[in-house]
């Protein structure tokens, strides 16, 4: 056939090994710390992460499988920062701190929250 010089294109990688991927789970962990763990449990918030309670150490664990390491003390911090501008709930069960979205005791269902309600 007249123009055909070589093997047809195709669009995206040519082969695998040029293909990117990031799979938490065969990577080294990301170190985060500051700003970048609010922005981190923000984005685990969006993803429903926080509509059942959860403990610093649940949430350390949730971060760690997304491919994240942060310090427990860290979590903590600023999850408490997120409850005081009452971004989540903070409630105190068998000595523990769990962080909800919504608001009620730990076996209420959660609520919608509406804009310009607290």
């Amino acid at each position: 056939m007249p123009g055909l010089t070589g093997p047809p294109r195709r669009r995206g990688p040519g082969r695998l090994d040029e293909a990117e991927v990031r799979e938490p789970e065969f990577g080294d962990p990301v170190h985060i710390s500051g700003p970048e763990t609010a922005s981190k449990l923000e984005a685990l918030g969006r993803d429903a992460f926080f509509d059942s309670p959860r403990t610093v150490a649940e949430t350390v664990s949730q971060l760690r499988e997304c491919g994240w390491v942060a310090s427990p003390l860290e979590v903590s911090k600023t999850l408490t920062r997120m409850a005081i501008r009452r971004e989540l709930t903070r409630d105190s069960q068998d000595r523990l701190n769990y962080y909800r979205r919504g608001g009620g005791p730990i076996g209420s269902p959660v609520q919608a929250r509406t804009p310009g309600t607290s």
